[in-house]
């Protein structure tokens, strides 16, 4: 596959595969220790490390790629087994590395990779949220492919949901999943415990079933996509685990919500999700309601930085070496915080959206 996308660039820019000098990779650490050929098992198993943190260069022979064979393949440091080389590209793309104020860096997906910037300390924890956020293993699930349900919005009458390229309908994504929860809480057809009700008015007929079983319509048509209650458990526990890690770094560095000045959303769910969403589903505090930046493709960008100056390469280690890492599951207020959060807040006091 990276062969495929190195020949489709060549052909976008009218330059042979030969042509090619040097590459940069970044990713998570157990998509570098595949691409490496490297067993990955030692990630799941304590002590949990990596096989190599270190800058480390291999040739595109060594990788079996179709470049030139001496091609110099560099593969960005990575922090720990769950914070990777594509977390110290996003942190550098996006100036972090540098921030004078407390600043957080979220990357959201099934392990939620999450940097406090405090003063001249750089911390950092990965949070093992599930698949949820990708859409996987929810009822009306799938990638944020043409069709797939990417925004809700509801009011007392009706339910709008946008779709990627306005296809009809066919799934649920990640981002569409979280905006559907989050409107369901503010028309209180959920409750702070995540329990779907039976709704007065119009909306009454989305709902079906009983208990554990009961759904919310989202659209009708060519086909049906609802949420399930079930579904929403599941995403209880991705934010639950997200929002833990972001208070137990925020105690770290003995600072509180009020006090973050910017919050970076990585990552391609961060980069299209509302933070009205976010907030009303307790993943962040209110507090930074007017503090967030989505930064899109961050890792990629900290790899084009690295390939075009070495001056950044150079920065990249740095930051890697910077870097502190918490272990959540070692933790014991992870878990009381866990378990807090797994209720959403109040949507009659605490969120203010």
């Amino acid at each position: 596959t990276v062969d495929e996308v190195v020949d489709e660039l060549c052909a976008e820019v009218g330059e042979p595969l030969d042509a090619i000098a040097h590459a940069v990779v970044v990713g998570n650490p157990a998509m570098l220790h595949l691409f490496a050929g490297v067993d990955p098992g030692c990630l799941g198993q304590a002590p949990f490390s990596p096989a190599w943190r270190r800058w480390t260069t291999l040739s595109a022979g060594e990788l079996g790629l179709s470049l030139v064979r001496a091609v110099p393949v560099e593969l960005v440091p990575m922090v720990s087994g769950y914070v990777g080389a594509d977390v110290v590209a996003g942190l550098v793309a996006c100036g972090i590395h540098e921030a004078s104020e407390a600043t957080l860096y979220l990357d959201l997906g099934t392990n939620g990779e999450i940097v406090l910037a405090v003063e001249d300390r750089l911390i950092s924890c990965s949070a093992a949220a599930g698949p949820a956020f990708e859409a996987v293993g929810i009822s009306c699930g799938m990638s944020a492919l043409n069709g797939a349900v990417s925004s809700v919005e509801i009011n007392d009458h009706d339910v709008w949901c946008g779709t990627i390229g306005d296809a009809p309908a066919a799934g649920l994504c990640g981002t569409g999943l979280t905006d559907a929860v989050a409107e369901l809480l503010r028309v209180g057809v959920l409750d702070t415990n995540g329990r779907m009700l039976l709704p007065e008015g119009c909306l009454r007929k989305r709902v079906k079933g009983e208990g554990n079983e009961r759904r919310f319509t989202l659209t009708e048509g060519v086909r049906e996509v609802y949420l399930s209650q079930a579904d929403v458990r599941k995403l209880q526990l991705a934010k639950a685990a997200l929002r833990s890690g972001v208070d137990v770094l925020l105690s770290r560095g003995e600072l509180g919500p009020g006090d973050v000045r910017r919050v970076y959303l990585a990552g391609a769910f961060g980069a299209h999700m509302r933070t009205e969403s976010l907030i009303r589903i307790g993943l962040l505090p209110p507090e930074v309601k007017d503090k967030v930046v989505q930064a899109g493709n961050a890792a990629g960008l900290g790899a084009k930085a690295a390939l075009a100056d070495r001056r950044t390469a150079r920065l990249l280690r740095r930051v890697a070496r910077r870097m502190e890492f918490v272990e959540l599951a070692a933790e014991s207020e992870f878990g009381r915080r866990y378990v807090q959060t797994m209720w959403f807040p109040d949507q009659s006091k605490e969120v203010q959206v």
